[in-house]
């Protein structure tokens, strides 16, 4: 009853937030940059409006006249908002069909399963508020650091970007924990299943990590305006690099020396090497605990623990090298880098890291603690004298004699 408070309590925390990011306009906001930006006024862009703000407290909103004039991301997270706020009002029916504070159903099991889909349905809603505020904010920055576009129609990221993706945490989160608070016979049936899921989400982050170690694709050749398009393709990556002049005329050398590189390099093949030596403890953890210590879970939530650790590092490390690509669209370097498959490869391993590793973690949280020994049902008796509400005051009136445990006449 307490996770499902917690979870619908969570759930409806990140609905409200839908609505309000739905509702406001602040996500896009005039960016302060150049030298002939007008400071008297700011201007505000939402998915239904435009709002000018003046220093003189006014205020002045516009609705958007024309939805097909629209630029094509916001009239796809118009359709994805919309949908959203739609999944997260039919998760919480659901909920309330399941709920066992509610009469709708008498069986438990049945029960269970709706609350499970109920927690199925917030974490599609959260995934559909993560996925137009990252476009979103994809987009700005993109444009931010884009030198075709003029500095008067920059712009930032308002607090709708940031109320985003605290809402869509908050959604996954609450569905996460409405998912798990399933009756414990539905959670011992699948508990094998979930840890097995688990473990290969997380070894799935741990090869993606293998294929950014090893792809030369790290950092390639950024083409933003028309005065890079003739330019040879590069491709830089942590052992070795590409030159691409033509689709017949490819070369590859690695590295002759390690010292002439710049610490950054360095610094990035040091932490990927250690990230997947990091990466490989709690697989060896996992697989001695499911081979000789099946039953002990705080060794299994141990290995998700390293899991998360792996993910963090990696999440660091690709921060780093997209901060290191972006900084240099702002200087006059001629040749451009952009992020290059490695480190969307990087990003996605990272995301598998910290779910596989949470979901073990949550396991051991989760698990339904044993009965006392006095409790404990026997698997041979029937079904209905176990039912009956008689049954377990007998069972505990009646002491066990020392007698009926000789095995001989006395």
């Amino acid at each position: 009853m307490a996770l499902q408070v917690l979870g619908i309590t969570l759930s409806m925390i990140g609905l409200a937030g839908t609505i309000i990011i739905c509702a406001l306009p602040m996500w896009k906001v005039t960016a302060f940059v150049g030298t002939n930006i007008v400071v008297a006024q700011v201007f505000w862009e939402g998915l239904w409006m435009t709002c000018v703000y003046e220093r003189t407290g006014q205020m002045q909103c516009k609705l958007y006249d024309a939805l097909l004039d629209l630029d094509p991301t916001l009239q796809a997270s118009r359709g994805l908002m919309v949908t959203t706020m739609a999944l997260a009002c039919l998760g919480f029916l659901i909920f309330l069909m399941g709920a066992e504070c509610t009469n709708c159903l008498s069986n438990p099991w049945a029960k269970g399963r709706i609350v499970v889909a109920s927690g199925i349905t917030f974490i599609l809603s959260g995934l559909g508020t993560a996925i137009p505020v990252s476009w979103t904010a994809d987009t700005i920055i993109r444009d931010f650091h884009n030198p075709v576009v003029h500095e008067a129609l920059k712009r930032e990221m308002g607090a709708a970007i940031y109320v985003g993706w605290v809402t869509a945490g908050f959604l996954f989160v609450g569905g996460a924990i409405l998912c798990t608070s399933c009756p414990p016979e539905r959670v011992k049936q699948l508990s094998r299943v979930f840890e097995q899921i688990s473990a290969w989400v997380a070894i799935s982050g741990w090869i993606c990590a293998i294929f950014t170690r090893t792809l030369p694709v790290w950092i390639v050749t950024g083409v933003v305006d028309n005065s890079t398009d003739t330019l040879s393709l590069y491709w830089d990556g942590i052992w070795l690099n590409w030159q691409d002049r033509s689709i017949e005329d490819m070369h590859c050398h690695f590295y002759q020396s390690l010292l002439p590189l710049a610490g950054r390099f360095n610094s990035w093949k040091i932490s990927i090497n250690v990230l997947l030596g990091v990466g490989a403890i709690p697989i060896m953890i996992y697989i001695v605990s499911v081979t000789f210590l099946s039953r002990n879970v705080r060794i299994k939530a141990a290995a998700g623990s390293f899991f998360i650790l792996s993910g963090l590092l990696m999440l660091v490390i690709m921060s780093w090298i997209t901060h290191f690509t972006n900084s240099d669209l702002d200087t006059a370097i001629t040749l451009k880098r952009d992020w290059g498959a490695a480190v969307y490869f990087g990003w996605i391993g990272s995301v598998f890291f910290l779910i596989g590793g949470g979901m073990l973690c949550a396991w051991w949280w989760f698990k339904p603690a044993p009965l006392p020994q006095g409790q404990i049902m026997t698997p041979s008796a029937p079904l209905q004298e176990m039912a009956d509400p008689l049954f377990a005051m007998h069972h505990d009136a009646f002491v066990p004699s020392i007698y009926g445990q000789t095995t001989r006449p006395l």
